[in-house]
C-alpha cells in the first residue's frame, strides 16, 4: 500500500468515527425508509418513481460507503501480500 493510501484509509477511519458522520448515516437511513414508504403512493408518474429509485440507489451508497471503504482496504492487503508472495 502507497503512503498515499494509508493517509486516504486513515482519513477516511478519522471521519467515520465522528459523531457528525454517525449522525448523517442515521438521517440518511431513516431518510431512505420515509422515501421507500412514501414511493408506492408517492410517486404518481413513472418520472416520480424512476426519481425515487435514484434516491434510494444514491442512499444505499452513502449507508455502505464505510463498508466499501473497508472491504477496498482489505482487498489493498491481500493483493500486497499476494505480491511479497509471489516476490519470493
Amino acid at each position: 500500500m502507497t503512503p498515499e493510501m494509508t493517509q486516504e484509509f486513515n482519513e477516511y477511519a478519522e471521519m467515520f468515527a465522528t459523531a457528525g458522520w454517525k449522525r448523517y448515516i442515521k438521517n440518511t437511513i431513516e431518510h431512505r425508509a420515509a422515501t421507500l414508504e412514501a414511493a408506492p403512493s408517492g410517486a404518481l408518474t413513472n418520472d416520480q418513481w424512476q426519481f425515487c429509485r435514484g434516491l434510494l440507489n444514491q442512499q444505499d451508497a452513502l449507508i455502505g460507503f464505510e463498508k466499501f471503504v473497508d472491504a477496498v482496504k482489505e482487498q489493498v492487503v491481500l493483493d500486497d501480500e499476494d505480491k511479497e508472495d509471489d516476490d519470493e
